[in-house]
């Protein structure tokens, strides 16, 4: 399986967090002065958070890819297409949930080599 943001090619490991849980829906609930309940909703046909993780095990981003993403991150505004597998999206960074690429080095030390990894997050946002 392929996964790439931007054509910046992850490991094939890394792991979606929000995969199989519910988010292509939008709810609000308001009372109103006689204690009845209100409900608004709606289907969300952007804003569905995506966050790639690398953990210990699974999904590890070299340092070289790190570069790359912690670039496209420092675009404001930008928007991505992320493949994952056979699905395609349209993305850009959470920058509201800051940072929206954290990322910790294996091996702590003042200058990273390009076979150095990192594991954290990639958080992204569907547009």
């Amino acid at each position: 399986m392929t996964i790439s943001l931007n054509g910046i090619v992850l490991d094939d490991s890394i792991i979606w967090e929000e995969r199989h849980q519910s988010a292509g829906v939008a709810q609000e609930v308001r009372r109103t002065l006689g204690g009845s309940a209100v409900i608004f909703s709606g289907s969300l046909g952007a804003g569905v958070p995506i966050t790639l993780r690398a953990i210990e095990n699974f999904g590890w981003i070299s340092k070289d890819t790190a570069d790359d993403l912690l670039g496209i991150a420092a675009v404001a505004g930008g928007v991505y297409p992320l493949i994952y597998g056979a699905e395609n999206f349209s993305v850009m960074f959470r920058h509201e949930d800051a940072p929206a690429v954290e990322l910790q080095p294996f091996l702590a030390r003042q200058t990273h080599y390009s076979d150095d990894y990192f594991t954290g997050a990639i958080k992204l946002l569907t547009v």
